[in-house]
């Protein structure tokens, strides 16, 4: 007996995974770009956010493969770490849309007669179906009566088992107020090691509301399960973010605070809560008993956690971005520039001039990286690119406040200085477009010529790395300039006579020729970029720009 109710256990939980597993990927396929839209259109505010994530949890009916997908987007830089956290508070209540389908539907209706049709409905409409959304649908609607199948299953089996070892007791009304402490920690473990081992809180809900249902648990004990499943639920967005970025760590570690708290809280004041879910199921007369009123828990307890926790999101948020800080995000912080500065412009222009020389350095030695052909990693590349932007916004601020005209050409200088030094680091990223950069490799003397330009990019490079500023720079610039150019030109003419003769390709010669023009870009706007944050100098002697560099 004891192996049949065991085969019987873990083949209705194999078959919750496995329909789980397909109706989360069939509704992902399905409705892939509503939830994408959804995601990165829908997260202005925390309430948006709130509900964005209960309607794409709804959607997927994955909290989990929400998560990740949140993950992703923090990644990307497509979403703050302070809009996620309001689509992962939605998530929590959208997840506990399992539980009432597995009341409503599991424990309200003839389960085997639901299953059986919709697994019809799903290999009919997959078999039929020559549209891949189609049929991704049809793959969800399979996997719904897998889950219901498995559930049946495993509802018939602890039924059977909770005839064996309990007494026939009404299921509302088993309250366990004199169970000691340790007994609710001891179901609070196990529904969040279920949860971790079999990676869905759905799946663990249904064993929990099966086990509840067919009178092994009581209420109390149920739901303190619940809970441990809720707090399980986190391990997928820690794992998803072991390797990823520092913000992705972040979001995952605000998840986990978040299911910590809430936990907490309900743990804290589980028996009134467990008393006012069951007078609040009683009033609404829910089908399903014991089912719906823990259903019910579930979406009470979640709810509570997301109005607790509301408030503090801009304090979490601030917190979580003090952790995992990687030396290259540093980098994206400003040193001297600050907004309370923008009432004295003169204090203003000289914080920007110095952050415009770092800003500078960082550039030129992100090109020194690039022309060696050294990989440059993403996270150093958006930390330049997160500087850049807090420049841009102190130059949006600074240009909006009154001053004298002498101060305000200053201003214009130094936001044309910026200009020259962001166009160069965006044809760095043109040219990093696809992870790294290598020079054109050729043979004969366009090779020869191609290594002097290289070279020639490479001084220009070092020399702009520079942090003093040297009594005859600008001279300095033109020479280094001018070589550049020679270099490139001739380059460039060895290159067209080579495809003249037919040695390369239009498609060759086509991609070498804007791989060129994109590096004499970067060199010529990073030179640029330096001339007019050399004029500042005041150790400079400096001559009148030329005609070239006054050019845009």
């Amino acid at each position: 007996m004891t192996i049949s109710v065991l085969i019987n256990s873990l083949g209705g939980l194999a078959l919750i995974l496995l329909g789980m597993a397909m109706m989360t990927d069939g509704l992902k396929t399905g409705t892939g770009q509503t939830i994408k839209r959804l995601l990165e259109k829908s997260t202005a505010t925390p309430l948006r956010g709130i509900s964005t994530g209960f309607f794409t949890t709804a959607i997927a009916q994955s909290s989990g493969a929400i998560t990740v997908a949140l993950i992703g987007f923090v990644n990307a830089g497509v979403m703050t770490v302070r809009q996620a956290l309001g689509v992962i508070y939605g998530t929590n209540i959208g997840t506990t849309i399992t539980a009432w389908l597995v009341a409503i539907l599991g424990f309200g209706l003839k389960i085997d007669l639901l299953a059986l049709g919709l697994l019809v409905v799903g290999v009919a409409l997959r078999l039929s179906s020559e549209r891949r959304s189609q049929q991704a649908i049809g793959e969800a609607f399979a996997g719904f009566g897998l889950f219901f199948l498995g559930l049946g299953i495993l509802q018939a089996t602890l039924t059977g088992l909770a005839s064996l070892t309990v007494q026939s007791v009404e299921p509302a009304t088993q309250i366990m107020h004199s169970s000691a402490r340790e007994v609710v920690l001891l179901y609070l473990g196990l529904g969040l090691v279920v949860t971790v081992l079999t990676q869905s809180s759905s799946a663990s809900i249904a064993l929990i509301l099966s086990a509840a249902a067919g009178g092994l648990l009581n209420f109390e004990a149920a739901a303190a399960a619940v809970i441990g499943a809720n707090l399980g639920s986190t391990s997928t967005a820690l794992l998803a973010a072991v390797k990823a970025t520092s913000n992705a760590r972040r979001l995952a570690l605000g998840h986990l605070v978040f299911n910590i708290i809430t936990a907490s809280v309900a743990l804290t004041i589980l028996p009134w809560l467990v008393q006012l879910v069951l007078l609040i199921a009683g009033r609404l007369e829910l089908q399903a008993g014991m089912a719906s009123s823990l259903a019910l828990f579930h979406t009470f307890f979640n709810l509570m956690g997301v109005l607790i926790m509301l408030p503090m999101t801009g304090l979490l948020a601030r917190w979580l971005e003090k952790r995992f800080r990687q030396a290259d995000e540093d980098l994206a912080r400003p040193l001297y520039i600050d907004n309370t500065l923008l009432s004295i412009p003169t204090l203003a222009e000289e914080a920007i001039q110095k952050e415009l020389h770092r800003f500078r350095s960082l550039v030129a030695n992100n090109a020194q990286q690039l022309m060696q052909g050294k990989r440059l990693t993403a996270v150093h590349r958006e930390a330049i690119s997160g500087l850049s932007q807090a420049i841009e916004a102190f130059f949006q601020s600074l240009t909006m406040q009154r001053m004298p005209m002498e101060d305000a050409n200053k201003v214009a200088q130094l936001l044309r200085a910026f200009r020259y030094l962001h166009e160069s680091f965006l044809c760095q990223n043109h040219l990093m477009r696809e992870g790294s950069f290598r020079w054109p490799e050729l043979n004969g003397k366009p090779a020869s010529t191609m290594g002097h330009l290289r070279d020639a990019s490479l001084a220009v490079a070092s020399f702009c790395s520079e942090s003093d500023a040297l009594s005859n720079r600008l001279r300095v610039d033109q020479r280094l300039l001018t070589q550049f150019q020679d270099n490139y030109a001739e380059a460039k003419s060895h290159i067209l006579q080579q495809a003249a003769a037919g040695e390369l390709s239009v498609g060759q010669t086509g991609d070498t020729l804007d791989t060129l023009s994109t590096i004499r870009r970067l060199i010529e706007q990073l030179l640029k970029g330096d001339e007019v944050l050399s004029s500042f100098s005041p150790k400079a002697h400096l001559p009148a720009p030329s005609d070239e560099t006054k050019e845009n």
